[in-house]
């Protein structure tokens, strides 16, 4: 697993290293850490994919830890992403981006070591495929990196990481496929992932890409719940 730590206080960042690496020690998990002192030192030079959790420090000089994390969330949305705050007050300031876990602190082992027990847990299923045979082409799409689903007569169009793709399958066959706890039927012929939803009012949902898509009248209510409950539940579990 594959650590970042960005904290501002050096005696901090090195006790998270010692408590992710007792962890480590007695899951035998290879872990790597890397410490940062400030977010304008973590942005300079990431890549997604470069790691797998990161432990965000709310206050820091310079660049908060909220607003590094929104200059990351625009090209990663997927990196696992914990704050630690002396305060809980700025969890709602940051569900929007989209976080993992939250931490107060001082933090316990004991905490430490839940958080990166749960993520270890929560990885692979990150990884999870949507696959389906189109003709003689065999096609695999990660579901993470879905953003939405269109039906176009007999087509169905995939908007991936930006890209369109399109297919000549059912829609609704297609459909059948996807875990509801994560795709939204917002109305005939379209599918949501709700991670990529930025904005919602009484008619429609905006995706971060800026496309806006309609709201069915018939189980408008039901519809607006749904994304409702999927965005306390992320809140839950912090």
């Amino acid at each position: 697993m594959r650590l970042a730590i960005v904290e501002d206080d050096k005696e901090d960042r090195e006790k998270f290293i010692t408590m992710a690496e007792k962890w480590a020690y007695g899951e035998n998990i290879s872990v790597e850490t890397q410490e940062f002192s400030s977010g304008e030192a973590f942005t300079k030079d990431y890549q997604p994919g470069q790691f797998d959790l990161i432990f965000m420090d709310v206050f820091m000089r310079g660049m908060d830890g909220i607003e590094t994390v929104k200059q990351i969330r625009q090209g990663d949305r997927h990196v696992l992403v914990v704050f630690v705050t002396n305060s809980r007050e700025y969890i709602f300031k940051a569900a929007p981006l989209h976080i993992f876990d939250y931490i107060n602190k001082p933090c316990s082992y004991e905490r430490m070591a839940y958080v990166l027990s749960e993520a270890q847990r929560t990885l692979p299923e990150q990884d999870k495929t949507l696959d389906f045979v189109c003709g003689r082409q065999e096609v695999s799409l990660k579901m993470k990196e879905i953003m939405y689903i269109e039906a176009d007569n007999n087509y169905t169009v995939f908007t991936v990481n930006g890209e369109t793709y399109r297919y000549r399958i059912s829609f609704s066959g297609i459909a059948a496929l996807l875990p509801e706890l994560q795709f939204l039927n917002c109305t005939r012929g379209i599918m949501l992932n709700m991670e990529y939803i930025q904005d919602q009012d009484n008619d429609t949902f905006e995706m971060t890409d800026g496309k806006k898509f309609p709201i069915r009248r018939n189980g408008r209510k039901q519809i607006i719940g749904q994304y409702e409950q999927y965005q306390f539940s992320k809140l839950e579990n912090i």
